[in-house]
């Protein structure tokens, strides 16, 4: 097989190069349409030049009227040496980039506002795109080596705003590094994040960052050190409470969900229903449309941590409950809504309800193709499914995208 002929193998310029033509648009036309000229079209199209910014990406796809740039970058994935998991193709190089390096004192300072702007191009592709994994791990590299100069190099108050965003992008960081394969990584980075934020003496990033901390701690199999973890930042931020401000209570509320996931996971369903209330009533305070831009933490992420909850004390059919009433679909991150339908997939297996089980992972494939690839649990659930003695046809196949069979 050439390389032409697998879709997954094609590169950005070859996916840039065929929307082009399905379009019936020359070189010259797309680029004008770009504001560029028709060489670096050419550039791009044969691989001469890398593609590694969002928002170089996020033109091409106005332009060539792509709904979602995945379709310009495909998924990027390799599977581990035992062949067991995948991981993704850009791990390595986001990995190079988060090593310590002296800073050259002759390099000019970046652009703290063009770095700004990076960042949230990248914010948005996290959020909305359903391969989303790639579209962080093209940029990541990037990001990290311009935040780490940059704070290495700014003085006085640009430091400190250089610190913020340093924070930023570590957060984005983990963002990638828990979802591509490396969660011990992704802990260090929290651990990072929560440094540069104490250094930066932002309360909101201080708390968004202890938040992190704790979730690394779950996220990495210590429940019990994600429950400590939470309710110590409960009780350092509690203060900050009296102004009144809508992101320290949501971030308030999202240590209590993460505290009460963590209770959960510890098979302490009272006290992780406590704590979920508490959370719960600090949503109900902001309103039904909030969503806090980092944490999603709002009244349909409680409604979601409900579902996980119930599934992690082993109340399958209460997690199948809880979710009749969500609009997921108002969730505004790809990836939450993602995890959220595989988890309701594992729940309807626990209840026998195979085909229900299998509709749901296939829904949550259609938020994010590459975290149902890369989630464990939507791995293992795959492999009970397989199990069967003739799995169906979109088992088999939806087994495939995931990489669980060749």
């Amino acid at each position: 097989m050439s390389k032409g002929d697998n879709n997954e193998d094609l590169t950005i310029g070859e996916r840039v190069r065929l929307a082009r033509q399905r379009r019936g648009l020359s070189r010259r036309a797309v680029a004008e349409l770009a504001g560029r000229t028709e060489e670096w079209l050419r550039q791009i199209e044969t691989g001469e030049r890398p593609v590694q910014r969002i928002d170089t990406l996020q033109l091409l796809a106005r332009v060539l009227k792509v709904r979602d740039i995945s379709e310009l970058t495909g998924s990027l994935f390799v599977m581990t040496k035992d062949g067991s998991r995948p991981q993704h193709g850009r791990l390595a190089a986001v990995r190079r980039a988060l090593r310590p390096h002296l800073s050259d004192t002759t390099t000019p300072s970046p652009d703290l506002a063009a770095l700004r702007r990076s960042i949230q191009h990248a914010d948005t592709a996290w959020l909305v795109s359903r391969q989303q994994i790639t579209a962080l791990g093209l940029v990541l590299p990037e990001l990290l080596s311009a935040a780490i100069a940059a704070q290495q190099s700014a003085t006085g108050q640009q430091r400190r705003e250089a610190l913020r965003l340093l924070v930023e992008v570590y957060r984005l960081t983990d963002n990638y590094l828990r979802h591509a394969g490396d969660r011990q990584l992704a802990a260090q980075v929290c651990d990072r994040m929560l440094l540069a934020a104490q250094e930066a003496d932002d309360p909101e990033l201080i708390s968004l960052s202890a938040y992190k901390v704790a979730a690394a701690a779950q996220n990495n199999d210590e429940p019990e050190e994600a429950l400590t973890l939470a309710m110590d930042a409960v009780k350092l931020f509690r203060p900050w409470l009296t102004s009144g401000d809508h992101e320290a209570l949501a971030l308030w509320g999202s240590l209590h969900l993460c505290a009460s996931t963590s209770a959960a996971r510890l098979r302490r369903g009272a006290e992780a229903d406590r704590l979920w209330s508490i959370a719960d009533e600090a949503a109900k305070a902001l309103g039904p449309n909030y969503h806090h831009p980092a944490t999603i933490f709002g009244q349909l992420n409680c409604g979601i941590h409900a579902v996980d909850i119930a599934l992690e004390t082993g109340r399958s059919s209460d997690a199948v409950e809880r979710s009749a009433n969500l609009n997921v679909s108002a969730v505004p991150s790809a990836s939450r809504r993602a995890r959220h339908f595989i988890d309701l997939a594992r729940a309807f297996y626990h209840r026998r309800d195979r085909a229900a089980a299998v509709g749901a992972l296939l829904t949550a494939e259609r938020q994010s193709t590459e975290v149902v690839t890369f989630n464990q649990g939507a791995r293992r659930l795959m492999y009970d499914l397989l199990r069967a003695k003739r799995p169906e046809p979109e088992v088999l196949a939806l087994a495939g995208r995931m990489r669980v069979i060749a």
